[in-house]
């Protein structure tokens, strides 16, 4: 009877594992099909992938209308009636939705291997940026003579750069911005407006809902709304001018294809399946690229410090004559001064003494002052135990490569060789 026993109690738990699996699999082969038929979309989530070119300026096009929908009913909400359903939670619901949405456009940028794709994207994310700064820096004077002098200066402005957007295929042009800056005029304000106004009644509301709203009134002022006219305008050029060549440092980066060749014998140490996916040039040298997937298991696992040496000053040095003169002497733009230049003129615009203070007054640290506290209170704890670590890493490389000097294109290899040696790492 025992042995019957547990004979049907295998056979029951057989029969529900198989129950389990077969419900597992069927799962598995729907969700499968659902993939397959969408293409486009990943479950449960707003957020859309393999968008090809026009569907996604398509969507950037979509969330501008949206959210400029949204932002002018608040703006038309009169002040004595305003609530927190009438002007917050709408902004809280619209970032909610579109966020994902965002992410669907200017993502492709970062990942695809189609050009027309990631020149989509990045168009996708001037128009969305061009929006969001128009959004919250208007200026514009809501009543009086200043909103009608600001948009005749505009209209002279378009007028004057019409031979500069002519043939740019794909860059945000400046008829565009300007006609959509003339088309949010004096809702923004209405919108600061709005939202101070009910910052100010203290309704009770939730810790949540009220760290939301100071976020929000902090945005508008970190955008120059409480400033004057005048200011506001000076923001608004900086605030479009440092986005510009902040995307075009970054795009000089991703677009860079630059490449280094080695033969075998240089590239000693690294694994065959590392070598089997090189593309070779016609001389049969094997391209190393400047890319992260090449250069951190190279200065991983590369025996040779010459080609350690190599690679790590090519990988420092990338994109030098693009992107130098944005961070050091850009004069383009009607404004004479680089990108580090701008950022501190904006920053003491808006009232803060450096960038760093702008930057970080809505993280953790609050201020520079925090920042440069705990650096110099980490570095006078850590300092003697770096040094004792690379004196380490020192005896390292003069055990296996002699008495050559011992460089930044050192550190992960002999890192690496110690972490085997003193964990058993990989063995």
């Amino acid at each position: 009877m025992a042995k019957e026993r547990n004979i049907l109690a295998l056979t029951g738990t057989a029969a529900i594992i198989a129950v389990a699996l077969n419900f597992l699999i069927t799962t598995i082969n729907k969700h499968k099909n659902n993939y397959k038929s969408t293409n486009k979309d990943i479950p449960r989530s707003n957020v859309r992938v393999n968008l090809s070119a026009s569907e996604i300026l398509k969507l950037a096009d979509q969330i501008i209308a949206k959210s400029k929908a949204v932002h002018h009913k608040i703006a038309s909400v009169p002040l004595d009636e305003v609530t927190y359903a009438n002007c917050i939670l709408p902004l809280a619901d619209l970032e909610a939705e579109q966020f994902p949405l965002v992410q669907s456009c200017v993502f492709p940028k970062m990942v695809t291997v189609l050009d027309d794709v990631r020149k989509a994207s990045d168009e996708a994310e001037r128009r969305i940026d061009a929006h969001v700064l128009i959004c919250s820096v208007n200026t514009s004077e809501v009543e009086g003579e200043g909103g009608e002098q600001y948009r005749e200066e505009k209209i002279k402005e378009k007028e004057e750069v019409e031979d500069e957007r002519k043939g740019r295929e794909f860059g945000v042009t400046y008829e565009l911005r300007l006609n959509r800056e003339m088309e949010m005029i004096s809702k923004c304000e209405d919108v600061y407006r709005v939202i101070n106004t009910f910052a100010a009644k203290m309704e009770q509301i939730n810790p949540e809902a009220k760290r939301y709203v100071q976020c929000l009134v902090k945005g508008f002022e970190r955008n120059g709304m409480n400033l004057t006219l005048s200011k506001r305008e000076e923001v608004q050029r900086l605030r479009t001018r440092i986005d510009e060549l902040s995307m075009q440092y970054v795009q000089n980066l991703r677009d860079d294809g630059s490449f280094i060749l080695f033969n075998e014998r240089e590239l000693d140490g690294m694994p065959p399946k590392f070598i089997k996916s090189l593309d070779k040039a016609e001389n049969g040298q094997f391209k190393i690229t400047l890319r992260r997937h090449h250069i951190s298991p190279l200065l991983d696992h590369c025996k040779v410090g010459a080609t350690r040496k190599r690679v790590a000053v090519a990988y420092g040095q990338r994109c030098g004559k693009a992107n130098l003169p944005i961070v050091e002497n850009m004069t383009g733009g009607g404004f004479g001064v680089d990108l580090v230049q701008l950022r501190h003129k904006l920053a003491r615009l808006l009232g803060y003494s450096s960038y760093v203070d702008y930057a970080v007054e809505r993280r953790m640290a609050k201020n520079s002052a925090k920042v440069f506290e705990f650096l110099e209170h980490i570095s006078a704890r850590l300092t003697d135990l770096a040094a004792k670590e690379l004196g380490a890493l020192k005896d390292l490389k003069k055990n296996e490569e002699g008495d050559s000097p011992f460089g930044i294109e050192d550190i992960l290899y002999y890192l690496k060789r110690a972490e085997e040696q003193k964990f058993c790492v990989d063995r």
